[in-house]
């Protein structure tokens, strides 16, 4: 649970860093970029965003936890002030078409394990209509008592050239 927690914490601190990089109003301006209207408070969320787990890791008494986890906000903090929006942009794009194959990746595989669950409650559904049939097939043919099929012999071939000669000769 603490190596999830981290992974979480560390991803939510790096969408509010993304964010903030995205909409800073300089580095848009070093760019050539129009500048985003935000919102005062808007700001303060990102950074209560990006600080926050930080802050519930100490709180769970995961220390190492928030070790790894002001290491990687650092690094990937760097990460992403080095990219131009550009590519920063692409990224975004890799990452959103990423997510998209494994979620449909994902409902696929809970569609098919949900058929799998299913499918012996249909077998069973099966057999009891073929039992179904056959004691219904059966009352059919004691009732009109008609005789079960019986299976003919097949004629072996040449059968009945062997015997022409043997008449012939009498």
């Amino acid at each position: 649970m603490t190596v999830l927690s981290t992974l979480a914490a560390i991803a939510v601190s790096t969408s509010a860093i993304g964010y903030l990089t995205a909409t800073d109003a300089k580095r848009r301006r070093v760019f050539g970029q129009e500048p985003i209207n935000r919102e005062p408070w808007q700001k303060w969320a990102a950074l209560g965003t990006l600080f926050l787990p930080g802050v519930l890791l100490l709180a769970l008494g995961n220390g190492a936890g928030f070790t790894v986890w002001i290491a990687a906000a650092t690094v990937l903090g760097w990460v992403l002030a080095a990219m131009t929006p550009d590519r920063a942009a692409r990224l975004h794009n890799r990452f959103m078409e990423s997510a998209g194959a494994a979620r449909r990746g994902i409902t696929t595989t809970a569609t098919t394990l949900g058929a799998l669950v299913r499918m012996p409650r249909k077998i069973a559904d099966l057999e009891a209509r073929i039992a179904e049939l056959e004691a219904e097939l059966e009352q059919e043919r004691s009732h009109k008592a008609l005789p079960a099929p019986a299976r003919s012999p097949k004629p072996r071939r040449g059968a009945a050239e062997r015997k022409q000669p043997a008449q012939a000769a009498q």
